[in-house]
C-alpha cells in the first residue's frame, strides 16, 4: 500500500535515525539547511508497505508554493515516486490557491530535470555560481563540478470542484 502524509520531524537537532531528514540529504547535504526549510515548512513523507522510499518540504509564501527539498532513496528511483510525490504538492498547492509551484535543482541534475519537465514545470531562472557561493566545499554531479541553480516553476490551474 501506497501513503502520503504529513509528518513533523524534529527540527532542534538532527540524530542518524531520522530516516526522514536522512532522506532529505540525498538532495542537499547541508542539514543547517534541511532544517531551517522544514522549520519553515511543511513535510510530507511517501510509504510503500511502511517503508519510506520518498519526501519532501513544501513552504508557502502567499500565492505561491516552493517544493524546497525533495528525494528519494536511491533503489527506488525511476519508479515514479518522484513524480507521485511532484502530483501531490501540485493538488495541495491548487487546494490552497496557490497561482504557481516551484523547484530549484542543480544544472547537473538530469534525471531530477527530466522529471520536473515531464510534469510541467518550465525554466524560468538560471542562478549562476549558486553552489559555490552557498556551499563550502565543491560538490561533485555526473562527473561536473555542480555550480549553477536551476529555478523551475509550473503555472497551476483552479482545483476541480
Amino acid at each position: 500500500m501506497i501513503q502520503i502524509q504529513s509528518i513533523t520531524p524534529p527540527t532542534d537537532f538532527y540524530s542518524e535515525s531520522d530516516d526522514f531528514l536522512a532522506l532529505m540529504q540525498l538532495a542537499d547535504p547541508d542539514m543547517s539547511r534541511i532544517l531551517a526549510d522544514v522549520r519553515r515548512g511543511e513535510c510530507f513523507a511517501l510509504f510503500s508497505e511502511e517503508e519510506l522510499v520518498a519526501g519532501m518540504v513544501l513552504v508557502t509564501e502567499q500565492a505561491h508554493i516552493e517544493i524546497t527539498q525533495i528525494a528519494v532513496l536511491p533503489y527506488h528511483q525511476n519508479q515514479g515516486w518522484g513524480s507521485r510525490l511532484l502530483l501531490e504538492a501540485e493538488e495541495i498547492a491548487r487546494h490552497r490557491g496557490a497561482k504557481t509551484l516551484s523547484v530549484a535543482t542543480a544544472s547537473t541534475s538530469y534525471a531530477a530535470l527530466h522529471c520536473y519537465q515531464k510534469a510541467g514545470f518550465r525554466l524560468v531562472r538560471i542562478v549562476a555560481d549558486f553552489f559555490t557561493q552557498v556551499y563550502p566545499t565543491p560538490l561533485f554531479e555526473n562527473g561536473l563540478r555542480v555550480q549553477d541553480q536551476l529555478i523551475l516553476q509550473k503555472q497551476l490551474r483552479e482545483p476541480i470542484q
